[in-house]
């Protein structure tokens, strides 16, 4: 009786190991759904969904990130600028936006090996936050239902990047030009660039970077920049078609930088303080005012 009794313990207690182990592995092999769920964000029955792409943060500068929707998907992201024959273009890892000019108006648009020139309704640029400090502004744009131009993909795009702001925004930085008291007269200037390359007004080899020319044609007042100095100097006068130069200590030029329009352009109020310069047909006077010149980038 005893040992019948042992047998049959003995066999109970193999039984159950079996069945704990069997349901042991089965637990290790298939875990419960809701583990599935939790741990991988996907539905109830245990299905994984990819995440969505999404656009990155927007920080202030140049380029950014626009959504792609439509026959083509992604985020189609610009980093670099281009400025050919006064065209400017923005490009990324995937295609360009090209302005019209140095305008707000998109003329083409490529996107992973889409061509797109927009007509001018199809996008919208709207303005945002302005950093002259950068020269750029932060623009949202839109597109909707742009037609590849062999009719291959139609797309739409929605994302904010920093555009210059002589191109797209405006600022409270003053305008080019100002006016200069030179003897009895006043001499007016719309335009005030300080450019990188020098030019030869009079068929010589000297060669000045900005002239401020007067409305009526009155006046010319020429300056030099020194790229190792980083100094400029008024060298030239010219009134009613004759010119003389101007030495340097006769006169005192103060510089204020005020902000930027582009990336590449700096905006700065000039002073002139001249106590006697030689103007042809007007004689030893002074040259005295303020002008608001844009200085482009210059390299070393």
């Amino acid at each position: 009786m005893t040992d019948w009794f042992r047998s049959i313990a003995v066999l109970g207690a193999a039984f159950a190991a079996v069945v704990i182990v069997t349901f042991g592995l089965a637990t290790i092999i298939v875990p419960d759904q809701a583990g599935i769920s939790r741990a991988a964000g996907g539905s109830p029955s245990g299905s994984v969904d990819e995440p969505d792409e999404t656009l990155p943060p927007v920080e202030v500068g140049l380029g950014g990130a626009l959504a792609v929707t439509g026959e083509r998907e992604g985020i189609f992201i610009l980093t670099n600028e281009d400025i050919e024959d006064r065209q400017y273009a923005l490009i990324g890892d995937k295609g360009r936006i090209r302005f019209e000019g140095l305008t707000s108006v998109i003329a083409q648009l490529s996107f992973d090996g889409l061509e797109f020139f927009p007509e001018p309704d199809a996008c919208t640029l709207t303005p945002g936050e302005v950093d002259t400090s950068l020269g750029v502004t932060m623009t949202e744009i839109r597109c909707q239902e742009l037609i590849d131009i062999r009719d291959t993909g139609t797309i739409s795009l929605d994302g904010t990047i920093g555009i210059p702001i002589d191109i797209v925004g405006e600022s409270d930085l003053p305008e080019q030009g100002g006016s200069v008291e030179v003897g009895g007269e006043t001499w007016q200037f719309a335009e005030a660039v300080l450019r990188e390359f020098g030019f030869s007004p009079f068929g010589t080899s000297e060669e000045f970077n900005m002239q401020l020319v007067d409305e009526q044609s009155r006046g010319v007042i020429r300056f030099n920049y020194g790229f190792e100095t980083h100094r400029l100097t008024l060298g030239d006068v010219e009134h009613d078609g004759e010119h003389a130069g101007v030495p340097d200590s006769a006169c005192q030029l103060s510089e204020e930088e005020l902000g930027k329009v582009n990336p590449r352009t700096t905006v700065i109020r000039l002073g002139i303080q001249c106590a006697a310069v030689d103007v042809p047909g007007l004689g030893s006077v002074p040259i005295t005012g303020t002008v608001i010149i844009w200085q482009a980038a210059f390299e070393n």
